[in-house]
């Protein structure tokens, strides 16, 4: 990478502590924004590394006797709570966000009897940080059950008021695909408008500047825009609401590094209070994502109860939890037990929150398939 830099004659920005230029996806894309001569020769070496990446990972996946996979999962391997997962020590992937195409390959324990249950809360931190900072625009997105990215998609590209709500017919027209991708087969992508207004919204929202959000947000996703056009996209996602919610975090930390979360979790946060704004975006970020790890993790251990009692004196196996991912649980059971499986997770799962006078209760979607990708 070092020598394709060289070889288009671009200055050497950041050098390893022995001197050696710095290679980290990160900054390779830093340079593909800075220098668009360079910019398909990087993408094209990155893509190769990602490839080769996912080819060791998967094809080299350990496997025991019943050709089950074992990866690890840590409990204090995140500052919110989550779980974190590592591949196995003998050789594979994390357990939890597998790329899309790739999850057809968890299947039930027995294919012929069993299905996988998929249930993940909706568009769960948007909709949290809309009702904790009180932005109007955003409550009656979500009270109308519209798609909250789709709808900011068109703020962002088209144009539309935030005084006004859009139809669901208008949100229907925000591409999720680029035509690149689009002409590939692909349902979703990385480059489409909803995607940019999904990954800005959450960007900004938690205090990112509009220089980081083009360099290190979006270059991973193979999306590339000037920092004006940044800028832009910022001036519009922060609404007068979200600027006084962002502003009560710096308050809040002022007053006390003990901060307490909506549903009761407690953390002392470290570090400098200065104008970076770092640990302002870290509190802003953990007062949304932890109220909803609270969410999944208290819905896992109410499923095992219930799990028990869906078996029954059966002599059916019982339905089991195969993985989790931040606000979603991925579950084996009979076919036979579908509808309790469902049933079960909307019980759990409904939790509601008190927020500044109203009752936040996040909504679920739940499907089941033959295997991971298809349980929809």
């Amino acid at each position: 990478m070092a020598r394709l830099l060289e070889q288009y004659k671009i200055p050497i920005r950041e050098r390893t502590a022995t001197g050696k230029a710095q290679i980290r996806k990160e900054t390779l894309l830093t340079y593909g924004n800075r220098y668009p001569i360079v910019r398909a020769a990087l993408t094209e070496c990155l893509e190769i590394t990602r490839r080769r990446t996912l080819a060791s990972n998967f094809l080299g996946m350990a496997l025991d006797h019943s050709d089950f996979y074992h990866p690890v999962y840590r409990l204090n391997g995140t500052k919110t709570g989550r779980f974190a997962s590592e591949g196995a020590d003998e050789g594979g992937p994390q357990g939890q966000n597998w790329p899309f195409h790739l999850r057809n390959i968890v299947i039930p324990d027995e294919p012929e009897l069993d299905e996988l249950t998929s249930a993940d809360l909706k568009q769960a931190e948007a909709m949290f940080v809309a009702y904790d900072s009180r932005d109007e625009w955003w409550i009656k997105i979500f009270e109308e059950r519209k798609d909250g990215h789709g709808a900011l998609a068109l703020v962002l590209f088209h144009n539309a008021d935030y005084n006004k709500l859009p139809s669901n017919e208008e949100i229907k027209k925000i591409p999720r695909v680029c035509d690149i991708c689009a002409r590939e087969g692909l349902k979703e992508c990385t480059h489409s408008e909803r995607f940019i207004s999904k990954s800005s919204g959450y960007a900004f929202k938690y205090g990112m500047g509009a220089r980081k959000y083009i360099t290190k947000q979006l270059p991973p996703a193979g999306v590339f825009m000037s920092e004006v056009e940044g800028k832009r996209i910022r001036s519009k996602v922060i609404t007068p609401a979200l600027g006084r919610w962002q502003s009560r975090g710096y308050d809040e930390l002022y007053e006390s590094r003990w901060v307490t979360n909506a549903l009761g979790r407690r953390r002392e946060f470290y570090g400098i209070l200065d104008d970076s704004g770092d640990l302002v975006r870290e509190l802003l970020s953990w007062k949304a994502q932890s109220v909803i790890n609270v969410i999944t993790s208290r819905a896992m251990i109410l499923l095992q109860d219930l799990f028990v009692k869906i078996k029954g004196t059966s002599n059916l196996p019982l339905p089991r939890i195969i993985t989790t991912t931040h606000d979603s649980v991925l579950i084996n059971a009979r076919k036979e037990f579908r509808r309790d499986v469902h049933n079960a997770c909307d019980e759990v799962y409904n939790q509601p929150i008190p927020l500044h006078g109203r009752t936040l209760v996040i909504p679920l979607d739940k499907g089941s398939g033959p295997n991971w990708r298809d349980a929809k």
